[in-house]
């Protein structure tokens, strides 16, 4: 627990210039469920964005149990290390102004409110580092907290050989999170490029429309001439899909362009060169869009999995 001396200490402000985690607001989806120490460690190391290495949570776990909150029969409720923080809807614990809480929320950010403090820069500069579950320690007896460890770190060897396996496993998860962010880096522009081109096409097509619309009107005159000519007996059916600038449709017509002198030959493939043009380029243009797409999908959904897996294992590989 928090030493007398730090007692008024705990519900000031943090000194000037020192930073301090921010806690995540205590309004969540789901309420925050913890039910064990390497729980709460993790829980407290990410929300003070604090790495959640195998050190920091042995480190946490050993803090835990030299405070004997929370998880020991009889002690303070959702306090695990006994800060003073006053937050609302707490409650004193005992002498010494420990808090009950009122939830695990409210307990973690009456935590990251206290360590936020100046006092305690050492503990998070340590906590910062990931790397040195005794240096945490060291740092925590150095600080006006009550907790103290003279003659060794308290962290066990056990709990140093799990963390080394938990590092490896967070380790692959990471890395997969980082290909994936990588992904969605390298695609995007690739969509924003693909989007500006489209809309650069159909700009310039949009100031064509009425030499598009002439075009397709002229098709769709030439179409029901071969109908009628009974040289394309089901034209007829595929009229809607020439009058709407469907490049499938031009294809069957461009076989008869030179049919007659009167139906106007050199018009007809000025026609057909212009539709197909426009179909194609708006087909490639709306290519990209989905390639580009389909991309930043791909790298959402790999980084969605590997998240998921990060979460999991900070889950369902802590000690017990």
């Amino acid at each position: 627990m928090l030493s007398t001396g730090a007692l008024s200490s705990a519900t000031a402000a943090s000194a000037p210039g020192k930073v301090t985690p921010t806690p995540q607001a205590s309004a969540q989806a789901t309420p925050l469920q913890i039910d064990s120490p390497a729980q709460f460690a993790v829980a407290l190391l990410r929300q003070g964005q604090w790495p959640v290495s195998g050190s920091n949570v042995c480190a946490m776990m050993a803090w835990e149990a030299a405070e004997g909150g929370h998880f020991v029969s009889g002690a303070s409720r959702f306090n695990p290390i006994n800060t003073t923080q006053s937050m609302p809807g707490d409650s004193i614990f005992n002498s010494v102004g420990v808090r009950n809480y009122p939830d695990w929320q409210t307990g973690v950010d009456a935590t990251l409110k206290t360590l936020g403090l100046g006092f305690y820069d050492a503990i998070r500069a340590e906590l910062s580092s990931g790397d040195d579950a005794a240096g945490v320690l060291e740092a925590v007896s150095q600080s006006p907290w009550g907790t103290k460890f003279d003659g060794g770190s308290s962290v066990s060897g056990g709990c140093l050989d799990w963390a080394t396996e938990f590092d490896a496993k967070r380790k692959s998860a990471e890395s997969a999170i980082t290909d994936a962010n990588v992904a969605l880096a390298q695609a995007t522009p690739k969509l924003d490029a693909a989007h500006k081109a489209q809309a650069k096409l159909i700009a310039k097509y949009n100031a064509m429309q009425f030499e598009i619309n002439q075009a397709q009107s002229r098709l769709a005159v030439f179409a029901r001439s071969l109908y009628i000519a009974g040289v394309e007996p089901e034209i007829v059916s595929k009229l809607e899909a020439v009058q709407s600038g469907d490049p499938i449709a031009y294809t069957l017509l461009r076989a008869y362009p030179g049919l007659s002198a009167d139906r106007d030959a050199e018009a007809i493939n000025r026609s057909l060169a212009l539709l197909a043009e426009v179909g194609a380029s708006k087909q490639h243009a709306a290519d990209a869009v989905a390639s580009a797409t389909a991309e930043i999908e791909s790298a959402q959904a790999r980084k969605a999995h590997a998240d998921q897996q990060l979460i999991a294992i900070e889950r369902d590989s802590l000690p017990d």
